[in-house]
């Protein structure tokens, strides 16, 4: 993450650190797709969202790590024993047996920020490079003013605009500096926040004006036509509105989906989602219920 950690357009691919997981070893351990487990050694332990996959071998996982200043609780280096090649010093990493647990989280959310901090106490997060700043989902058992507080420090002098619902659970909070947005952090129950993406537009505007302003707590772009879905392919830009909908239009296949949109068609890295959501899509009655705003 010293080098590809710095690039938006690599960040936006994989945001976060995560442990492959058999769907068999998973439902064994009752783990949740995109929620989290405690993997746990003799050396020590670390929290990272679940990613589960035909592709990862039954009795095995495969962790990606982030480091400790992109990341909280995230760093798979402090699971692996010590023993290192005589040569090389690459450490064995691939024979440590760890056991997987699952995690809950009182809340969920994210930040974005002109430059990264800590996220204060129980919190598991994981920051990436976005176009001037930074982004980063975390779930947390902290309240909202532990996190708010850990941030909001750092811009005294910033105006502030809140939307606080604290019957349900909902904290959202905008810092404005120099008329341009410095950070947001958005705080809620799990399924009750948006994704950071819907505020990709005004996150890059030089100067927020009346209609931005309406419509930044509410998650949402001032601009009808903006695509906030999530980027799938970073070789091409392809966002996940755009690959849905070429799958409900008759491209049922990688080959297919990168024929029309390029998408998967450089380095491969997408491929796996573009599976996933091709097979999503197929057992999707009719295709009717498909989400193009996923």
């Amino acid at each position: 993450m010293t080098r590809t950690g710095l690039s938006p357009k690599l960040a936006s691919h994989m945001p976060d650190p995560f442990v492959e997981v058999n769907p068999d070893d998973a439902s064994k351990l009752g783990l949740a797709e995109d929620g989290f487990a405690r993997v746990s050694t003799a050396h020590g332990t670390v929290v990272l969202r679940v990613n589960i996959t035909a592709a990862q071998v039954p009795g095995r996982i495969f962790p990606i790590h982030w480091n400790d200043e992109t990341a909280g609780r995230a760093r798979v280096g402090a699971l692996v024993h010590p023993f290192t090649d005589p040569h090389s010093g690459q450490p064995d990493s691939k024979a440590v047996p760890a056991a997987l647990a699952p995690v809950c989280f009182a809340a969920h959310g994210f930040v974005l920020a002109r430059t990264r901090v800590p996220l204060a106490g129980d919190t598991v997060f994981a920051w990436t490079a976005i176009e001037g700043g930074y982004a980063a989902r975390f779930a947390t058992n902290e309240p909202f003013a532990a996190l708010f507080e850990s941030f909001a420090c750092r811009s005294p002098a910033a105006e502030r605009a809140s939307y606080n619902d604290p019957a349900k659970g909902i904290f959202r909070t905008a810092l404005i500096l120099h008329e341009r947005l410095d950070a947001v952090l958005f705080f809620g129950r799990d399924g009750e926040v948006p994704p950071w993406s819907s505020l990709a537009e005004a996150w890059r505007l030089e100067w927020l004006d009346g209609t931005a302003r309406r419509f930044l707590l509410a998650g949402r772009s001032a601009s009808a036509g903006f695509d906030a879905s999530p980027t799938i392919c970073a070789c091409f830009g392809v966002k996940s509105r755009a690959i849905l909908s070429a799958i409900a239009d008759g491209a049922c296949s990688t080959e297919a989906v990168g024929a029309r949109l390029n998408a998967g068609t450089s380095c491969g890295s997408c491929l796996p989602e573009l599976r996933r959501m091709i097979a999503a899509a197929a057992r999707a009655p009719d295709n009717a219920d498909m989400d193009l705003a996923a």
